[in-house]
């Protein structure tokens, strides 16, 4: 008999592992039954580390992969997706960023209307070129390209509440396998998309979002607690099911106590990241990208964030 829920995630060498880690654990310990698919490109597998290397294989079953689209190494989730399929005895499948962790069970597809046959939440930041107005055309050129209807309705974005075209975070793809998923589609227009449309980085994503469009396809919209995304928020409340921290050092805003708990039974410990940086210029940095992002547009031709990004490119502190 099938299995209610499968699960998949991209691994790798290096802090892509290590985070695989915390990921695995999570999900076993609300989903101890669950089958669990680790996708690692091939040519990290060697250079993983021991003890990662171990802990999925224990528990987990490792699919032997690849970086499908060159250049574009987030794309290997798209890969895991359409991989996991093909091995996945499930009625469901959950695919989550690496970087994430389960806070609790995933039952959404459950107690949802069951005609959806496909989980997305809409993008955390509606301020960027893809969910802006300015991209109705190029979306519009897009859905006749692929042949799929324009959408009729919309949805808003769960960090800055920009109404928008359906266009969804990547990082959590919750999908019935019921017709065979998603995934060689995603993967397909992804590697079509990529090195041609403005903002290719969210290739992915604009992939994504015409792939949900399809006629067969019907979207159950998920909010914010599935991939709470915690470098734009100041906490973490405790009905957040899946916590998108990014980076390690992120956890130190976390003051939840069940929440915290539940970080230190995977190993992640939210007090350790205080320890490591200027705390106070960790908060404001914080400060300042919640405000931004609230405000400005997400597109390095606006003058704004032209200068912003200049700014911190002189301090070398990246983007």
């Amino acid at each position: 008999m099938p299995a209610d829920l499968a699960f998949v995630f991209a691994a790798g060498d290096g802090h892509v592992g290590r985070q695989s880690v915390h990921l695995l654990r999570s999900i076993r310990r609300h989903h101890p039954d669950a089958p669990v698919y680790a996708y690692v490109p091939g040519n990290e597998r060697e250079s993983m580390d021991g003890a990662v290397h171990e802990e999925l294989h224990d528990g987990a079953t490792v699919l032997d992969g690849e970086i499908p689209v060159e250049g574009y190494p987030i794309s290997t989730k798209v890969g895991a997706v359409a991989a996991a399929e093909d091995a996945a005895d499930a009625d469901y499948l959950l695919m989550v960023d690496t970087d994430t962790v389960l806070l609790d069970a995933i039952d959404v597809h459950q107690d949802y209307d069951r005609e959806a046959n496909l989980y997305l939440k809409p993008v955390d930041v509606g301020r960027q070129f893809w969910g802006r107005e300015r991209s109705r055309d190029r979306w519009r050129a897009l859905y006749d390209r692929y042949d799929v209807p324009f959408p009729d309705w919309r949805v808003e974005s769960t960090f800055d509440g920009i109404e928008m075209l359906p266009y969804w975070n990547a990082g959590l793809v919750l999908e019935s396998l019921a017709d065979g998923g998603i995934g060689e589609e995603w993967l397909r227009y992804t590697r079509e998309l990529r090195g041609e449309i403005p903002y290719d980085r969210h290739a992915d994503q604009v992939a994504l979002g015409l792939v949900s469009a399809a006629p067969n396809r019907s979207v159950g919209v998920l909010d914010g607690r599935y991939n709470w995304p915690l470098h734009l928020r100041l906490s973490c409340p405790p009905d957040v099911r899946v916590l998108h921290y990014h980076k390690r050092r992120e956890l130190s805003v976390v003051r939840d106590e069940t929440v915290r708990t539940e970080l230190a039974a995977v190993g992640l410990d939210a007090d350790d990241h205080r320890l490591s940086i200027d705390h106070a210029m960790f908060v404001a940095d914080r400060a300042q990208r919640w405000l931004r992002r609230k405000t400005l547009p997400i597109d390095e031709t606006h003058a704004l964030e032209r200068a912003y990004l200049r700014v911190r490119g002189v301090l070398g502190l990246g983007q």
